[in-house]
């Protein structure tokens, strides 16, 4: 099976975590709607510190009734440790911003929300997948079924 290569290296250190981190700065200067709902701002409870964490994450599925999210450095990821030790977060996708209860979905949804990702971005998941994964699959349906079966999603309720 395929093994998260991210979930191993941890978190970005140094310049990758500057990277990483700066789109917050466009939720924080009210230009947050410029990234539309491609993405989206995830505000979380440290599982550690007890504070106010920010992660902007791409958003895989934003369905009527919920968003959904891909944790592609596993269960190691800060936001992802802090959704599992208090799922309530709030969130700003586009100029909204409500409070919700994550939720962890299992791989045979993970897998109808990546398809419909697939079908809309089919090149980002195959660059995503080949960074992601040791074993990535050679297809656009081996893509979906390796990051699927190996990477955690979250389902984030609209209210």
């Amino acid at each position: 099976m395929s093994e998260a290569r991210l979930e191993g290296q941890g978190s970005p250190k140094g310049i990758k975590r500057w990277l990483y981190r700066a789109p917050i700065w466009f939720y924080r200067a009210k230009l947050g709607f410029l990234l539309r709902h491609r993405f989206l701002l995830l505000e979380t409870i440290g599982h550690k510190s007890g504070k106010k964490r920010r992660a902007v994450l791409e958003v895989v599925a934003d369905e009527p009734d919920a968003v959904y999210l891909a944790s592609a450095w596993g269960t190691k990821a800060h936001w992802h440790k802090n959704i599992t030790a208090n799922p309530t977060v709030a969130v700003q996708l586009g100029s909204s911003t409500y409070e919700t209860e994550a939720e962890p979905i299992d791989a045979d949804e993970a897998h109808r929300v990546l398809s419909k990702y697939a079908e809309a971005h089919p090149r980002a998941l195959k660059k995503l997948a080949n960074y992601m994964l040791d074993e990535p699959g050679e297809t656009t349906e081996g893509h979906v079924a390796r990051v699927s079966a190996v990477i955690p999603f979250v389902r984030l309720p609209k209210p």
